[in-house]
């Protein structure tokens, strides 16, 4: 169940972790990350952990912020990984009638 990334979606997922090795060159640390859905319908929360459980993705909590849910996920910088979280949240978003907006990750 996901939908497959852009080969520009996929480069900037590289480009965005590169931006990181300044300060962990080996990306060895551990980020809290906030996947973002956009134009959320608080609704579906239900339906988004199930969701989320079915895929095998682990997250930490989810935060509600105006129209967006965050799915944060306390995790290291791993393109693949990071990758097939955002290929499940574009497909659920797509579903549901929402917009998968990318992630942000905080030291």
């Amino acid at each position: 169940m996901r939908t497959e990334l852009t080969r520009e979606e996929y480069q900037a997922t590289i480009d965005a972790i590169g931006r990181f090795r300044p300060n962990d060159p080996d990306l060895f640390k551990h980020y809290e990350i906030e996947f973002v859905l956009a134009s959320f319908d608080t609704e579906r929360t239900p339906d988004l952990i199930d969701f989320l459980k079915k895929s095998g993705v682990h997250f930490t909590k989810l935060k509600h912020h105006g129209s967006d849910v965050l799915v944060v996920i306390n995790m290291k910088l791993d393109v693949k990984t990071i990758t097939e979280i955002e290929a499940s949240l574009t497909y659920f978003a797509g579903l549901h009638n929402f917009k998968y907006d990318g992630w942000g990750a905080f030291e």
